[in-house]
């Protein structure tokens, strides 16, 4: 072995202050940070033609009507129907496929039908008649193909829950709904 060699033997045994470590380790560190630098030159340059033709799934997307639970506290005195109105102000719904909410009624012994109406531009009022409303809390999931007639989707005026004397037991009484969703 020759002197050069010993010292460096001796200097990564004892001193860990080679000299060829060291510039092996400065060169890593150098070829590393111009990688890295690459990489996100790359990925930045063609983030927007990668985010145009990509297309991620979107699940769930829906459009919320209510946050906090609502009700319709019914007295069918004067009064034959209680009306629970959500403006939707000439929203289009094309692309959605359900109305779901969750709904309890407040006496465990009254009998309750509920009509659901969607309301268009064009005047056509599409219904559905749900049952089977317990005093728990349900959720319901109703397909807006459901609601015959109506044909164009595009200018949804309003929707109404409708509750009539007529679709009750009891005559006094309190229907509650929350999570109001139209989902995709």
């Amino acid at each position: 072995m020759e002197k050069s060699q010993i010292y460096e033997h001796l200097a990564r045994i004892y001193l860990d202050a080679s000299l060829k470590y060291k510039k092996k380790k400065k060169n890593n560190l150098w070829i590393l940070s111009l990688g890295l630098v690459t990489i996100a030159v790359l990925v930045f340059s063609f983030s927007p033609y990668l985010l145009t033709k990509i297309k991620l799934p979107i699940k769930n997307t829906s459009f919320v009507l209510t946050y906090e639970p609502v009700k319709i506290n019914f007295n069918f005195g004067s009064i034959k129907k209680e009306i629970l109105t959500f403006d939707l102000n000439n929203m289009n719904l094309k692309n959605f496929k359900f109305l779901s909410f969750r709904v309890r009624k407040s006496n465990f012994l009254d009998n309750i039908h509920l009509r659901i109406e969607f309301l268009n531009n064009f005047g056509e009022i599409g219904s559905f008649y749900l049952s089977n409303i317990s005093n728990r809390w349900n959720e319901f999931k109703i397909s807006l193909s459901d609601f015959k007639n109506i044909s164009d989707w595009s200018n949804v005026k309003k929707l109404n829950f409708i509750l009539e004397e007529w679709n009750t037991n009891n005559k006094v009484g309190k229907i509650y709904f929350d999570d109001i969703k139209i989902l995709k």
